[in-house]
């Protein structure tokens, strides 16, 4: 199975259908904060390449699509596996006040 989901922060949840590709977002922090909360959450994340982090696991991997600029606003989770990790993702985004988007169902998580 595959996932694709979207990380980002808003005060208020808009629907998905109204966020827009260029839309301005509320930072989610700079690139070496946003791979520290990352990394916290999912220890031993390979970030050979800064922009694009990989974690495994038996039953799942994760993608973590940062980019290349200095201060982040989004993050991507590309999944791949047997389990989906609902419950690590909202772990991850409730303290840091972020929300996730089921991108493929255009629904929060």
């Amino acid at each position: 199975m595959y996932w694709d989901i979207f990380l980002l922060k808003m005060e208020k949840p808009i629907p998905f259908r109204l966020l827009e590709n260029n839309m301005d977002l509320p930072s989610l922090g700079t690139l070496k904060d946003v791979v520290s909360v990352l990394s916290k959450k999912f220890p031993g994340i390979d970030w050979n390449n800064p922009a694009l982090g990989n974690y495994k696991t038996d039953y799942y991997s994760i993608d973590f699509s940062l980019g290349d600029k200095e201060v982040i606003d989004s993050v991507l989770l590309y999944i791949k596996g047997e389990y989906f990790p609902k419950r690590e993702i909202l772990d991850l985004c409730r303290p840091m006040g972020w929300q996730a988007i089921d991108i493929d169902k255009g629904e929060y998580l």
